[in-house]
């Protein structure tokens, strides 16, 4: 049992330490990072759309309802353009983020006031919030591009905290085993 569980805790603190070099990594490196992201799935895209033209053209189907040729063009185009631009698909993310938590922060200022009509004290710190919010909302869709460079530092800073984190709980779990297994073994 001793020898199972130290297998599995030197396998997690590898993994945790792998995790952390990867966490500072996207901490230093964000840029490159989301570069790697954009290149992988305009891969991924350009490989579908490269399957589905030669799936049309393989099972040479006469079918008025076969749109493999026209999906397969348009996968292709679409993964070109990730590719040659990694920077406009990086940009969209943060651009849909920044719309989306606008119309949330309105939607929530609008019930802050609500919450004052009904004489609420938490009006206050539900608009504060609202509007920090709509503020993260405004920089975000005026400037993606740094805003998902920031989501990424912010991500990689998770990473790092996680693996510290399971690197400290693995230490604590190793020392209370070696406490039972003495207690076993007596």
């Amino acid at each position: 049992m001793k020898n199972s569980f130290k297998k599995m805790c030197s396998m997690s603190l590898t993994t945790s330490l792998i995790l952390m070099v990867v966490g500072f990594l996207i901490l230093i490196f964000p840029q490159v990072i989301l570069s790697l992201i954009s290149y992988i799935l305009g891969g991924i895209v350009l490989v579908n759309g490269a399957l589905t033209i030669l799936r049309y053209f393989k099972e040479n189907n006469a079918n008025i309802w076969n749109f493999d040729l026209a999906y397969g063009l348009l996968c292709s185009v679409l993964a070109l353009v990730i590719i040659f631009n990694p920077n406009a698909i990086v940009s969209i993310i943060p651009l849909i983020l920044g719309i989306w938590m606008m119309i949330s922060s309105i939607f929530k200022i609008q019930y802050s006031l609500n919450l004052r009509t009904y004489h609420s004290d938490k009006w206050t710190l539900t608009l504060g919030l609202a509007i920090l919010t709509l503020i993260c909302g405004v920089l975000l869709t005026v400037n993606p591009f740094k805003g998902a460079v920031t989501m990424t530092k912010i991500i990689g800073i998770f990473i790092i905290v996680y693996s510290i984190i399971d690197i400290i709980e693995c230490m604590t779990l190793k020392k209370s085993l070696n406490k039972i297994v003495d207690i076993i073994d007596i």
